[in-house]
């Protein structure tokens, strides 16, 4: 599949309210699985912290990112998972781990199709982050999320 210059490839994110978003894969390190026990929990974090875990011999920060973007969070009632699924951040020299219930599959997107997302009231922290949506498969909407502006977030300006 050849890709045009305006063309980014994707990876889809399923969180648990069903709410899709995608970052880009130039953006991500690495997709692992994590087991709930292997994350330690760190005191007088943000609630969307759920923790630190041992990746390659390096302490990294886990995030629920549906929760940190103001969607349920991972332990909602009703929802139990002891594996998650980690997706590591990359910007610059710094990692995160942002934790998710499912992968989703890759896509290719042109710029063209990534539509403004216009949306009036939304999570302070989803707007910091939201670059726009696209329209996906049956017409589903995939917020697409701009994992520089998700780094900045998370350790500051």
């Amino acid at each position: 599949m050849t890709l045009t210059l305006n063309t980014t490839r994707y990876l889809i994110l399923h969180l648990v309210d069903q709410q899709l978003v995608m970052l880009p894969l130039d953006q991500l390190a690495e997709v692992f699985n994590l087991p709930l026990t292997q994350i330690v929990s760190i005191p007088d974090v943000p609630p969307a912290v759920m923790g630190v875990c041992n990746w390659r011999g390096e302490v990294t920060w886990v995030v629920d990112l549906g929760y940190l973007l103001g969607f349920a969070p991972l332990y909602q009632k009703g929802f139990s998972q002891t594996i998650y699924k980690v997706v590591l951040l990359q910007v610059d020299n710094q990692y995160v781990g942002l934790a998710v219930p499912k992968i989703g599959e890759l896509i290719n997107c042109s710029v063209q199709q990534v539509q403004d997302a216009g949306f009036s009231h939304i999570n302070s922290n989803l707007a910091r982050c939201l670059r726009g949506y696209y329209l996906y498969g049956d017409r589903q909407m995939v917020l697409a999320i701009d994992g520089h502006a998700l780094m900045q977030l998370l350790v500051g300006d």
